[in-house]
């Protein structure tokens, strides 16, 4: 008798390569049909089980989803990353220079430009690319920040004072007017808040 033929060599198999083991198993062990059903699911359920624990191991707070833009090859990446920082709350200290590039935020202000209605306007952001209108809030010490709608609303926010909460994108460029000759240029914002949404 060869040496893969023998019991031990297969339960080795099993433990460090299933397939080769159920494939011995199968082959050359002299267990009965019923018997080798039986071993055969349980190395699956085993093989599914320690699959599925291995993908649970990341919390959905070190889970970034990343969405590249329109004219990226990928529509959705699920990207490892370090747990967000904690809400930055700048509605009463408007010290806007703390803000950390992908912190969540709050910030009051007057909307000064822009008024956060669809217009097919493409703000690329380093979370995707976004079709709302952005528009300019400014807050108490005079500070100006593009926001991003999260999703389009029905109405203008033009000179209204709103509070908004939303992911901090300082990698954001918003596309120019289209100049004399046709070409279209991207100006790089100094800080944004994207995926934004009115809070109540």
């Amino acid at each position: 008798m060869k040496f893969y033929e023998k019991a031990w060599f297969m339960w080795v198999m099993m433990v460090f390569f299933f397939p080769v083991g159920l494939f011995l198993l199968w082959k050359f062990s002299a267990y009965e049909k019923k018997t080798k059903g039986i071993i055969t699911a349980a190395v699956l359920v085993l093989v599914v089980y320690s699959t599925t624990q291995d993908k649970s191991t990341v919390s959905p707070q070190q889970q970034q989803i990343v969405q590249t833009n329109k004219s990226g090859d990928e529509s959705l990446l699920h990207k490892v990353t370090q747990p967000k920082p904690a809400l930055f709350d700048v509605r009463n200290n408007s010290d806007i220079s703390q803000i950390r590039h992908g912190q969540e935020v709050i910030i009051s202000g007057q909307v000064i430009a822009g008024n956060g209605k669809k217009s097919g306007r493409d703000i690329t952001t380093d979370f995707g690319a976004s079709e709302s209108q952005p528009f300019t809030i400014q807050d108490k010490n005079k500070n100006e920040i593009t926001i991003v709608m999260g999703n389009p609303l029905p109405y203008s926010l033009y000179e209204k004072s709103i509070t908004v909460k939303g992911i901090a994108d300082k990698k954001a460029s918003d596309p120019g007017i289209i100049d004399s000759y046709s070409a279209t240029t991207s100006k790089r914002l100094k800080l944004a808040i994207v995926e934004a949404e009115i809070v109540k």
